[in-house]
């Protein structure tokens, strides 16, 4: 029997229902049996049933579970409908690996994607209508677009962000940053989804530790040649890998003491670092540094970095040069009676070059007593001669140096005339040098202003 109030199936003769408590009606006794044989034949089902003393009378069927399962079977239906109308949302960032290998300061960082973790978690991404609509049109994916799973076209459309990603020369605790270019947004129209990415930072760390060496510990440079046009070589002593790699410097020549000279290695710290860490397990501490120029001969530019000594030198040539001018002289004629040094001119290049590039002229008064004959008296006259040096060197020690076998003498002559005996004829003689020194000064000092600056240590 049933409960007439909430339909709940209940033992036969029950008084109450055991599941809302209501009172229950007991049907009446039923009458005595008729003995007759009854027809057994099969009678269709039907939801009605011969009440007692023969009137039809409707079953009551159970109404509120029916309705409470088709409320829940709603729900479910709603429930499911809104799921299936949100679109995922892929946060790449969560598939993004890095591994570090390498050396403290020479690390590498390598960015991949998490190919199996990202298959895991979206194997059932669908393609939408649009993506295969389309993908027929323009033939991709062959024939079938279903061949290829929707989860493997996303990994094809990322898989390039990471193509040229590794960052190398790392050390721990270096903050590095993986950057993603734009995502095709066609990803979020063929697969139903939307995809969420960011630019990640991350520290490095793990790296071993590993040996620095400095590679210009056994360089040895070498200064050589006249500033301003000195020049430098590289000795590369070191052992091992660094002993193999070759040095240049910046600038290598047209060199001056106190200049600046940069050697490097032909390759960058980097790349360098990364060979020698393979090599030897070590690296270099740099792969470029600064010398000064230092101990090269310069070309005197003062009088007064001429020292006494090389003055003394240069003088004591002068007078052996004017003893052996005059004493081709014809003694009977001309005399000279005295040679004083006056001082000297100090001309300096202003462009310097190879040659010429300072000259010192060493100016002697000339005192001679010429006669022609016995018909002329005897007389006295003085003339400048000069006697010049070139290329003049001070080294960093500052003592100078210079050629005294390289002089040179004027050709130009200083014309005299004599008057001779009574006839009152004249007579002409020539010396080699200047009538004076302004003579001098015009023609060669300020005949070479153009080029040269010049000095003078002579007292007017």
């Amino acid at each position: 029997m049933f409960c007439t109030k909430c339909g709940t199936q209940v033992a036969d003769g029950s008084l109450h229902c055991t599941n809302c408590g209501a009172a229950l009606e007991v049907p009446a006794q039923a009458a005595p049996q008729n003995t007759a044989p009854q027809n057994t034949a099969p009678q269709p089902n039907n939801i009605f049933q011969d009440a007692p003393g023969g009137s039809a009378k409707p079953v009551k069927v159970p109404v509120v579970p029916i309705v409470i399962a088709v409320a829940v079977i709603a729900v479910i239906g709603i429930i499911c409908a809104v799921v299936m109308s949100i679109k995922p949302t892929i946060n790449l960032n969560k598939y993004v690996k890095v591994e570090y290998t390498g050396y403290d300061t020479v690390g590498k960082a390598e960015f991949s994607f998490d190919s199996e973790a990202f298959e895991k978690k979206y194997k059932n991404l669908k393609y939408t209508s649009k993506a295969k609509k389309e993908a027929k049109s323009l033939g991709l994916f062959g024939a079938d677009i279903d061949s290829v799973k929707p989860y493997k076209v996303f990994e094809l459309a990322v898989e390039d962000q990471f193509i040229g990603s590794t960052q190398t020369g790392l050390k721990n605790g270096q903050e590095i940053t993986f950057k993603w270019d734009d995502i095709d947004k066609r990803m979020e129209e063929y697969l139903n989804c939307k995809v969420k990415y960011s630019d990640m930072t991350f520290t490095v760390e793990g790296l071993e530790s590993i040996q620095t060496v400095d590679p210009f510990e056994n360089i040895e440079l070498d200064f050589s040649g006249v500033a301003p046009n000195g020049s430098v070589e590289i000795t590369n002593n070191n052992k091992g890998y660094l002993g193999d790699i070759s040095f240049y410097a910046e600038p290598s020549y047209g060199l001056s003491n106190g200049d600046t000279v940069t050697v490097q290695t032909y390759s960058d710290l980097e790349d360098l670092n990364e060979t020698m860490a393979e090599k030897e397990g070590k690296i270099a501490s740099s792969v470029s540094k600064e010398y000064k120029v230092e101990n090269l001969d310069a070309y005197v530019t003062k009088i007064d970095e001429i020292s006494e000594d090389a003055f003394e030198e240069m003088k004591s040539q002068a007078n052996d040069i004017i003893t052996q001018k005059t004493s081709d002289w014809d003694e009977t004629k001309q005399v000279l009676n005295s040679a004083e040094y006056m001082g000297c001119y100090l001309e300096t290049a202003k462009k310097q070059s190879y040659s010429g590039n300072n000259y010192l002229f060493l100016l002697y008064k000339m005192d001679v007593t010429y006669k022609e004959d016995e018909y002329n008296d005897a007389k006295n006259f003085t003339y400048i001669f000069v006697v010049r040096y070139e290329d003049l060197l001070v080294n960093s020690d500052g003592e100078v140096t210079v050629d005294v076998s390289d002089y040179y003498t004027p050709y130009t002559s200083v014309r005299k005339e004599v008057t001779r005996g009574s006839n009152h004829y004249n007579t002409t003689t020539y010396f080699y040098g200047y009538a004076s020194k302004d003579e001098f000064e015009k023609k060669v000092i300020n005949g070479d202003a153009a080029s040269y600056n010049s000095e003078s240590n002579i007292e007017e």
